[in-house]
């Protein structure tokens, strides 16, 4: 029986956030001058594609990271407030350098609702966490 249900939110927000970076490097590598981010960056679409595509791995590898540091609460904390920064950057950059380029953002509808789940999952890990770290303090007042 797993002690911490901060534990699942983080393991589904890894699942989520690791299926989010293969299906955008689909997108990315989905055929040179037929994909949608390659008609949409440009020539520069490699380096875009490969930059969300880097932080959403980044933030997925943190949020595996900080399942393990269950016995340290505020490092896990920390972890899972950046890689909510990493999924934030991630969705901030999906949505607005194809709006910025001129088009709209909907090559990528699917990673963006992933990102959108991971966040939910995370967040809920977050106040999950924090929940803990309240009981242990009650807990310790009364001792």
């Amino acid at each position: 029986m797993i002690q911490r249900i901060q534990s699942v939110y983080l393991f589904i927000s890894f699942v989520v956030l690791t299926l989010a970076a293969l299906l955008f490097s689909r997108q990315v590598w989905g055929g040179a001058e037929d994909s949608p981010v390659h008609r949409l960056f440009g020539e520069q679409y490699l380096y875009v594609g490969i930059t969300i595509m880097a932080v959403v791995s980044i933030a997925a590898l943190i949020t595996l990271l900080s399942i393990f540091l269950f016995a340290n609460r505020k490092q896990q904390l920390r972890y899972v407030n950046i890689a909510q920064l990493g999924i934030d950057l991630a969705f901030l950059a999906a949505v607005f350098i194809p709006l910025l380029a001129g088009a709209a953002p909907s090559l990528t509808g699917w990673f963006l609702a992933e990102l959108v789940v991971a966040y939910v999952f995370a967040f809920l890990a977050r106040r999950a966490i924090i929940h803990d770290e309240k009981l242990v303090r009650a807990a310790d007042r009364i001792r």
